[in-house]
């Protein structure tokens, strides 16, 4: 389950279960949103809370990342992508013709565009649900998307404007890619 941890700077805590069948409903710009309504709401109540150096007044924290990412024959890849980059906003997944071995590349000739049709891209043709979550290796979610529905998927970690292969870090975690990016972004 996703929480959203609202830290104010008076030692109030409040934690929000965001509660989500098999969707995900929230990103990072609904997570600001959110933290808007919650801060205008709590400060009202509590009007002698002290504003934070940065001129607001909470703290707005995800303590994990946990989805679900729907697969089937009717999506895009580009709605894949999209998704998966809402919850990780420094990685990106590309679809292959052909499977890679863990800790080697892929041939950028071999890529599917975008506007393609999952059906179009894979092997198995089931249907259902990856989930996701933050602490899941790089390597197993690239073997999963493989085992589980014929799709070879790799990685990538934007380094400035560029995005890399995580080839040769496919033991990493999927948070410890997205952090990696962040720091190399700035």
């Amino acid at each position: 389950m996703t929480y959203i941890i609202v830290k104010f700077n008076c030692n109030y805590n409040l934690c929000i279960p965001l509660v989500h069948n098999k969707y995900p409903l929230i990103n990072t710009n609904l997570t600001m949103k959110i933290s808007s309504v919650i801060n205008d709401l709590f400060c009202k109540q509590f009007n002698n809370l002290e504003k934070m150096k940065d001129n607001s007044k909470i703290n707005i924290k995800m303590d994990a990342i946990e989805f679900y990412l729907h697969i089937s024959n009717e999506r895009k890849i580009v709605e894949l992508q999209r998704e998966f980059n809402s919850y990780f906003p420094y990685l990106k997944i590309e679809f292959f013709k052909v499977a890679h071995k863990i800790g080697e590349g892929t041939p950028k000739m071999t890529v599917f565009s975008e506007g393609r049709l999952i059906a179009d891209c894979r092997i198995l043709k089931n249907e259902g649900d990856i989930f996701i979550h933050d602490g899941l290796l790089v390597s197993n979610f690239e073997i999963e998307f493989f085992e589980k529905y014929g799709l070879s998927v790799q990685v990538f970690r934007k380094v400035g404007k560029v995005w890399l292969e995580t080839s040769a870090t496919d033991n990493w975690s999927l948070k410890a890619q997205n952090k990696e990016g962040r720091e190399l972004a700035l």
